[in-house]
């Protein structure tokens, strides 16, 4: 999903864990919460919805299950 059909603002680019940290779930959680203030990707989102015509279309992300809900709410919004 990020940097596929969302890009990350800026507002949320700055709560990237710190070079050498970031090896713990914990440490992205407050950069994966913030994933609803990304931007979307209209071209690739417009791509997406032509195939969702014809097959099934699955989103694979990395982000921590504590953004769950932020993420489906975000796909609601912007894709389907």
């Amino acid at each position: 999903i990020d940097g596929t059909i969302s890009e990350a603002t800026e507002d949320r680019l700055h709560l990237l864990p710190p070079p050498g940290k970031g090896a713990l779930t914990k440490d992205w959680n407050e950069f994966n919460l913030a994933c609803d203030t990304d931007t979307p990707i209209t071209p690739v989102i417009d791509m997406v919805r032509q195939l969702f015509n014809v097959y099934t279309v699955w989103f694979v992300t990395g982000r921590c299950e504590i953004a769950r809900d932020k993420t489906r709410a975000w796909l609601r919004k912007y894709v389907t």
